[in-house]
């Protein structure tokens, strides 16, 4: 006999459901009470009296600086109200945590399968930069909620924005209103217009992306945005926006240097908040010791000799070259360096053509390039002063800094090739970056000094190491949280930087930097110069000795022209401040490594573009020549006559390491080949 079914209750679903119901309540409250338990609320972290001071110290352990938070006395309503307009429009109305916003967001981000939006309110973004981390996770937001919901209980609104704006990162060393009114503008925070207020609203967002100094374009369109949400939120009336439209802003830089590490100082926070993944406020106010690499002989030396040019800016660094330590850095002027990227011109080279040339093995460092103007299908470069060499060794087009043949090699070597080599180097390359024109520097955004000095790193040994300010980083109660690792990656043989080192050696005698020749200890040197057809804009100097990299860099700024170029005052500059610095311990020589041999060349032979080895028979025209030991010349000048007078003409063309219009053919192919007559032909252009 089969069972009755028990009809369908509805009253004891409803029941267990609801049961259910009150359980994940019950555990998502446990949850939220557990997670959220150690978050206690500190109002003198909100208020600026007990802000915790981030101390940097040198190399050697002396304090240089420690900051804190200048509170602003007061701030006007137009600057509230530029900074609730663009991060927080309903902040007036909320307590603390806006859920309407949150269902917003959540719903947008769902649509566009990704977080496209955050919702954190002004009183939230206050209490993560004063008593949290910036991880993202459910804790922390949890924990940021909790705390927000109390700040609205024990504060005003007044004081919560007050708060917040007296905390806020807006790039160049500024925390906090005040100082960033009085920096960009030159006037109290209570004095800001309507447009000064959208604009500083505005760079809030990203300071290093946005602020005016270098990304005037960028600064001004945010401004617009804030403007125009105030304008919608009725913040501000129809003629107030008109007229805030139209001002032309006049930015001050007015803050003085507080001392000689300013720069340098800026530099190590804002490495340090990369580090350690966190804000700038955030690094603020929960205080940190930052240990840094800091030399005060470096420091000095690169005061005491800038070179003052009205009208432009001058950067100067120290770098060591064995592990990236950047000892000094010192600038003059308006533009950053540190993050403000400019074209290279010609002190790319050594990077992106000499040194991917000479390691696959496309010429040696004795190998002769035809210098004259050549049409690339389309680009023509030319010459400084359109001066042309006919043919000339790659030692004596790096030394000079002829364009032709340094665009021919990139040619040759391949773009893509070389650009992988200067990448493993540390220069970065935008997407566009992709003709031949890079070989003289031409890039789409350029690079900064720091890269460009972290790239000589190779030199003399192959090995890079990214340049850092920070040694080291220690918590408040003095746990290492990091330190430091040379990278010693190698992107070439240890005989390509040698060579290229020992080329550049020849740049510092008798070519473009011959202003060190006089020098009293060994150097290697660069120079490099950007200019339009209105005149220079960019202009540097890298010189690298067997332990230091000084880079000299001097700029408008902007498309504006210098009167400088990379053989006068950077060049100068270099001078003075690796005399100063070296003046009581020169550096040694660079060691040469067993992968790079000397050649007795045949110096008759050379005068007719060849490279043959002398005899015991010819020592007297013998003349000592650096290869790398997998890429030099195996045949001797007798030799060669002897083919010469039978064929008529070189029936191995390894005595021939020339480039000519458009071709290069490697030793390995010439050695290879019966009968380049053709070929040669060719090359030399008959």
């Amino acid at each position: 006999m089969m069972k009755k079914k028990k009809p369908f209750s509805w009253r004891k679903t409803i029941l267990i459901i609801f049961g259910c119901m009150v359980a994940a309540a019950i555990s998502a409250i446990s949850f939220v009470l557990i997670v959220t338990s150690d978050a206690r609320l500190d109002i003198s972290r909100l208020t600026g009296s007990n802000i915790q001071q981030v101390e940097v110290v040198s190399d050697s352990g002396e304090t240089i600086t420690t900051t804190s938070t200048v509170i602003s006395e007061a701030i006007n309503e137009n600057t509230k109200n530029a900074f609730i307009a663009v991060e927080d429009k309903r902040f007036k109305e909320h307590n603390g945590v806006d859920f309407k916003r949150i269902g917003g967001a959540l719903i947008a981000n769902i649509k566009s399968g990704k977080k496209s939006q955050g919702a954190s309110t002004i009183t939230q973004q206050l209490v993560k930069n004063t008593h949290l981390s910036t991880e993202k996770s459910i804790s922390r937001k949890l924990k940021e909620i909790k705390l927000a919901l109390e700040v609205e209980r024990v504060m005003t609104k007044d004081e919560i924005i007050k708060a917040y704006l007296d905390k806020i990162y807006f790039g160049n060393g500024c925390i906090g209103i005040e100082e960033a009114a009085n920096y960009y503008f030159d006037k109290s925070a209570t004095d800001l217009t309507v447009a000064e207020s959208a604009l500083l609203a505005g760079l809030a967002k990203a300071p290093s992306s946005l602020e005016p100094k270098n990304h005037k374009d960028k600064a001004l369109e945010r401004k617009d945005l804030v403007l125009r949400l105030m304008h919608n939120q009725k913040l501000i009336s129809d003629d107030e926006y008109e007229t805030a439209t139209v001002q032309e802003l006049s930015f001050a830089y007015k803050k003085a240097k507080k001392d000689l590490y300013e720069d340098y100082v800026e530099a190590a926070k804002n490495e340090a908040c990369s580090i350690l993944n966190i804000s700038r406020e955030e690094l603020q106010s929960t205080g940190f010791k930052i240990e840094t690499f800091a030399q005060e002989k470096a420091f000095n030396s690169l005061k005491n000799n800038v070179l003052l040019v009205d009208g432009e800016s001058v950067g100067s660094i120290v770098v060591d070259s064995k592990t990236g330590a950047v000892k000094a850095y010192y600038s003059t002027g308006n533009f950053n360096f540190i993050t403000g990227k400019r074209q290279p011109g010609s002190a790319i080279k050594p990077i992106l053509v000499y040194g991917p040339a000479l390691e696959e093995k496309v010429v040696t460092p004795e190998s002769f390039v035809l210098d004259s103007k050549t049409n690339f299908d389309g680009y023509e470069p030319k010459n400084a002063g359109n001066v042309y060499s006919g043919w000339i060794s790659t030692r004596k087009a790096l030394s000079n800094s002829k364009n032709i043949p340094a665009v021919k090699l990139l040619q040759i070597c391949g773009i893509e090739k070389a650009k992988n080599y200067a990448s493993k180097a540390g220069i970065s390359f935008d997407e566009t970056d992709t003709d031949l024109a890079l070989a003289l520097g031409g890039m789409t955004e350029g690079t900064t000094i720091i890269q460009l000095a972290g790239a000589y790193t190779i030199f003399p040994t192959g090995n890079y190491n990214k340049c850092c300010f920070v040694k080291r980083i220690i918590g408040l109660n003095g746990n290492v949280l990091y330190e430091h690792n040379p990278q010693n990656k190698k992107v070439f043989g240890d005989d390509t930087a040698y060579l290229v080192y020992d080329m550049m050696k020849d740049c510092a005698k008798t070519g473009t930097a011959k202003r060190l020749a006089d020098l009293p200890f060994e150097v290697a040197s660069k120079t490099g110069t950007v200019g339009t057809e209105n005149g220079n804009t960019d202009c540097y100097n890298v010189s690298v000795t067997s332990s230091d990299i000084f880079v000299v860099a001097v700029t408008s700024g902007s498309n504006e022209t210098i009167k400088a170029n990379g053989s006068t005052t950077p060049t100068i500059t270099a001078k003075k401040i690796m005399k100063e610095y070296y003046n009581s311990n020169p550096p040694s020589s660079a060691i040469k490594p067993k992968s790079v041999v000397e050649v007795k060349l045949d110096s008759r032979a050379l005068e007719q573009n060849k490279l043959c080895l002398a005899s015991e028979e010819t020592k007297q025209y013998a003349i000592n020549k650096l290869f790398s030991k997998n890429n030099m010349p195996t045949k001797k000048y007798q030799e060669f006559l002897t083919s010469e007078k039978v064929t008529g003409t070189s029936s191995k063309t390894t005595y021939y390491s020339i480039v000519g219009k458009n071709v290069a053919i490697p030793l390995k192919q010439r050695q290879n080949t019966d009968d380049l007559s053709a070929v040669i032909e060719q090359i030399l252009g008959l």
